[in-house]
């Protein structure tokens, strides 16, 4: 890791990265060993793109706790105006942005005593139009790994259901994380993206 990074990063004057360099060489190293299909290449391949938002109303367990992290967002947004957040409210405001995101999901990713979860009830529906058709696969994706806890519940009833997840890279791991907030991955399977980004 020493040589790569001597190698392919550019060092400030305290060795730590400040950019890139010799690209081309590492481009020659790897291409032997990666398939790369450009999107140039493949979309005529692709069906249509087919957009659809389903607007899913919070439940009153999630209205209370979004209000919550809202009232705090908001008390934080009302310094700004005043003068520069120090980093440690800059910090709590990211983090309560974040958490606004998981309540919007279920409360279930901060409070495993909390299941209430309507978008799966309007997922529910959208897997059953599929459901009958051998021709249609679905992909899911979510940021939470407890969302997909409660999404993979109603994947069962297909043989093809395989659920996975991706690791997030080091600048989304930095931006989303929160000392509260459980584990989760950056990408994973589930098929809410179809309904309303979760």
């Amino acid at each position: 890791m020493f040589r790569f990074n001597r190698e392919y990063y550019a060092l400030d004057d305290r060795g730590r990265p400040a950019g890139y360099r010799n690209l081309d060489k590492l481009h020659e190293r790897i291409k032997p060993h990666m398939l790369r299909r450009r999107k140039a290449d493949v979309e005529t391949e692709l069906p249509e793109r087919t957009d659809r938002n389903h607007f899913v109303s919070l439940s009153a367990e999630q209205q209370g706790e979004y209000d919550g992290h809202e009232h705090i967002v908001a008390q934080l947004a009302t310094i700004a105006k005043r003068r520069p957040l120090t980093q440690q409210e800059q910090d709590r405001l990211l983090r309560h942005l974040n958490m606004m995101r998981m309540v919007c999901d279920t409360d279930y990713i901060l409070n495993p005593e909390h299941r209430a979860c309507p978008k799966l009830a309007e997922l529910e529906k959208i897997l059953e139009e599929c459901r009958d058709n051998p021709e249609v696969k679905v992909i899911v994706f979510s940021e939470w790994e407890r969302m997909l806890e409660l999404t993979r519940g109603y994947a069962t009833g297909s043989s093809s259901a395989s659920p996975g997840t991706l690791a997030p890279s080091p600048e989304r791991r930095r931006a989303r994380s929160t000392p509260s907030s459980p584990t989760r991955s950056a990408a994973s399977s589930s098929a809410l993206t179809r309904a309303q980004r979760v």
